[in-house]
């Protein structure tokens, strides 16, 4: 749920554990919200195209991929009764996807401005 009178994303980060020794994560994501102070019409979402994400070693940390802006710079009408969701997918069977390993979310860091 939206926070307070802070109804801009500012940033969405994904943050995942690193186990493949190299490769690519082929992902794409789908971001909507749907204000829940009001009888839902319809859910309004944005999305991006898929795009790759290079991993260039295996190391087991925490590492981060930033959400680009355009999967959800197209969402208007936030208030403070939003639910937002983000999916975020990989496409393992693209031949651009070479990550070797399943691949772990850990979760998804939303960043708001008023």
């Amino acid at each position: 749920k939206v926070p307070g009178s802070n109804t801009t994303i500012s940033s969405i980060t994904v943050y995942y554990s690193n186990n493949s020794t190299t490769g690519n994560l082929y992902l794409d994501f789908t971001c909507d919200h749907v204000d829940t102070a009001a009888v839902p019409v319809a859910v309004q979402n944005d999305f991006v195209a898929a795009t790759t994400y290079n991993v260039a070693t295996s190391d087991t940390l925490i590492r981060s991929i930033v959400v680009p802006s355009t999967a959800y710079d197209g969402l208007t009408g936030i208030g403070t009764d939003s639910f937002i969701g983000c999916l975020v997918q990989r496409d393992a069977a693209n031949v651009s996807d070479t990550y070797e390993a399943t691949w772990n979310v850990i979760g998804v860091l939303f960043i708001f401005s008023a």
